[in-house]
């Protein structure tokens, strides 16, 4: 993950059942502000993301609609947070504490902020390697922000 002071751009990598990577998506998120709910990006940590049906962003099928639940492993949310998902969209502006998908990063609307490209298409080729749900470890490669 690369964070500044108004997103985070990273890379959500899928691997196959030998733990070798089979694909990578791109990602953005808020920047770090202390897990706060609408603003930050979540923690690093171990996470379970299952299907969800949502009324924002469709029904969970092959259209690139619907999105992943992210939660911790035993629990029913991201702890101090709610409703935490992984989902379309293409600006920094389309996330309330989500992860947005893509295929690429670009400037699209040309404002200075890195923005993804694809990305209901990156959503559906989420689901067809990972199905219903997979498991996302989230990881900062910034060493002096490790927690």
């Amino acid at each position: 993950m690369v964070d500044n002071t108004r997103q985070t751009t990273g890379f959500l990598t899928v691997l196959n059942h030998e733990g070798q990577p089979e694909s990578s998506l791109c990602t953005l998120e808020l920047p770090w502000k202390n897990n706060q709910r609408g603003v930050s990006c979540i923690p690093t940590g171990d996470y379970v993301c299952t299907k969800r049906d949502s009324p924002t962003f469709g029904d969970f099928d092959e259209s690139g609609q619907g999105a992943y639940h992210i939660r911790t492993e035993g629990a029913d949310e991201v702890t101090g947070r709610a409703a935490v998902l992984v989902h379309s969209g293409n600006y920094r502006t389309d996330i309330r504490g989500c992860v947005l998908v893509g295929l690429g990063f670009e400037d699209l609307n040309k404002d200075g902020d890195t923005d993804l490209v694809l990305s209901r298409k990156a959503l559906q080729a989420l689901k067809q390697m990972c199905g219903d749900g997979f498991y996302l470890k989230i990881r900062d490669l910034n060493p002096s922000k490790i927690v």
